[in-house]
């Protein structure tokens, strides 16, 4: 990130579109560590970029930028972090603009 902002002086947009899902397998045959990949890649990655954007969102001239959640993978970590987008987007901001922060895209898309 602050590479970019370095670079092109701002940030206008975060779109969050990486996602894996694990291999077609039982439950029981599933493995801790492969889970613990799809929630990483799937929730914690995504939450971490937003959470940067925002940072960079609130501390640029002017203040404001979007951010664009697209989950790739109908698994579980895909309805988490779409309840996760519903709460930051309900969520008291500081922008001068009133519209939302977060815009869930639909993954019809």
């Amino acid at each position: 990130f602050a590479e970019g902002v370095g670079y092109f002086g701002h940030l206008d947009l975060l779109f969050n579109n990486a996602g894996i899902g694990a291999p077609p397998l039982s439950i029981e045959e599933l493995s801790l560590e492969t889970f613990q990949q799809v929630i990483t890649v799937n929730l914690i990655g995504p939450f971490l970029c937003t959470r940067e954007a925002v940072k960079i969102f609130k501390s640029q001239s002017p203040q404001g930028g979007e951010l664009q959640i697209c989950p790739v993978h109908h698994s579980i970590s895909k309805q988490l972090f779409e309840v996760a987008s519903s709460i930051m987007a309900l969520s008291p901001h500081t922008y001068p603009d009133p519209t939302p922060l977060l815009t869930p895209v639909p993954s019809t898309l």
